[in-house]
């Protein structure tokens, strides 16, 4: 770690005071990723480090990545602290460091703070949950609703953007009220009923999720990103209108997302579900639904048209004999019992790839042929998208905001 360092991480700082060793550090990197624990946490647990330590060396990183204070000069900060146990600011006057005056940090709550996001007492309220907890201050602004995910990624992203110099502070705080007042104007479209804040680490942001199923570049991402902050946009928004992506794909990839929050499908059928649907141009429940349905043994074709009738949305007597002929095989013609409904007219796409979606659920465990049913019942009547009859179920919680909004039952 050398002294222009502009970011620096916990670990480092630490054994740079020698207080922990890399073996230690080691060794709770492996328990933080195998338990999910913040990395602090995961040290003061294992005995390597005590509350107080961990305190003064979390703010210590801040004054050194808030450029507030010289990497040389916090560690003898530190070392001060350890050897001595002084308070902080004695540590500062026994290391001879003049202390930085903190009015105007990036710290993520003094940001939050002065984009009018949180108030200064729903901050400390926070912060002293997150002392008490080891848990990050974002988690427990998610936790209790006060922010959604999204807000905290991106309160984040703009705190380091600022770090780097890439952005200037005015305008990451624009940048952020902005976020705040798109994410108002959303939570009152209809679609997006019933959005609730929580805590969504482990499901891949917008960007990522896209560079990851290889439909944009991470340069792409990246200067999505920066362009997000500087222009007080959404990324997708300014993947639209610099990347062109369609306004259904970034749809597209946020109700991926719920459903990965959902834990309804997993990461890799999502990311092969992508590619379907930016290449062939299809909705991305069908594209998750045909990954799944049209690897599976069995039939999964006939559950299909025993969904779709039992619903009233197909007469099964009156099929032609050609699709009928497929049901009655024991193994799997999904796709072409699909494409046929489709194609002839019998039922519309959503309804059809709907049905296979379900099927897939109840292969997964996830609902029961009779919640299935119900939601093939419930989307027919209403016109709805099957994800949205899922939510209206209770099958799915609502997660994300969506951009555009849609044709609902009120």
């Amino acid at each position: 770690m050398d002294n222009q360092t502009r970011h620096v991480r916990l670990g480092d700082l630490l054994m740079e005071a020698g207080i922990i060793t890399s073996d230690y550090i080691a060794n709770a990197i492996a328990k933080y990723e195998e338990e999910g624990l913040p990395l602090g946490k995961v040290l003061i647990m294992s005995g390597y480090l005590n509350e107080l330590e961990l305190r003064h060396a979390l703010n210590l990183q801040y004054m050194i990545n808030d450029r507030l204070l010289n990497a040389k000069d916090a560690v003898r900060v530190l070392k001060a602290c350890h050897k001595s146990g002084l308070s902080l600011e004695d540590a500062f006057a026994s290391a001879g460091v003049l202390k930085p005056e903190e009015q105007e940090t990036n710290k993520l709550g003094q940001l939050l703070i002065d984009s009018q996001l949180l108030s200064q007492e729903q901050l400390d309220d926070c912060l002293d949950s997150s002392q008490k907890t080891g848990l990050p201050l974002g988690h427990i602004l998610c936790q209790r609703g006060l922010l959604s995910q999204a807000m905290i990624n991106r309160t984040l992203l703009t705190q380091q953007l600022i770090r780097r110099g890439q952005v200037l502070r005015k305008q990451g705080i624009a940048s952020l009220e902005f976020g705040g007042a798109r994410e108002k104007e959303l939570e009152a479209l209809q679609v997006n009923r019933g959005f609730v804040r929580r805590p969504l680490k482990s499901t891949p942001l917008l960007g990522e999720l896209f560079a990851l199923a290889k439909t944009a570049t991470e340069r792409q991402v990246s200067d999505a990103l920066l362009a997000s902050i500087a222009n007080e946009k959404t990324i997708g928004t300014v993947l639209i209108e610099i990347n062109r992506m369609p306004p259904a794909f970034v749809t597209a990839g946020v109700v991926a997302q719920e459903l990965l929050d959902n834990k309804l499908v997993e990461a890799d059928k999502v990311l092969e579900a992508l590619v379907q649907t930016r290449v062939n141009k299809i909705g991305i429940v069908r594209a998750i639904a045909e990954a799944y349905a049209f690897t599976q043994s069995g039939n999964p074709g006939r559950d299909v048209v025993e969904l779709l009738s039992s619903a009233g949305l197909i007469d099964a007597v009156s099929l032609s004999a050609d699709i009928q002929d497929h049901v009655s095989v024991g193994y799997n013609q999904a796709r072409y019992i699909c494409d046929a409904l489709l194609s002839q007219g019998i039922c519309e796409e959503k309804f059809i790839f709907g049905a296979l979606f379900c099927v897939v659920l109840i292969g997964r465990g996830v609902i029961d042929r009779n919640k299935a049913f119900m939601a093939l019942q419930f989307a027919g009547r209403a016109g709805l998208e099957i994800d949205y009859a899922l939510y209206m179920l209770g099958v799915i919680e609502r997660t994300r905001l969506q951009e555009e909004d849609r044709i609902l039952p009120t």
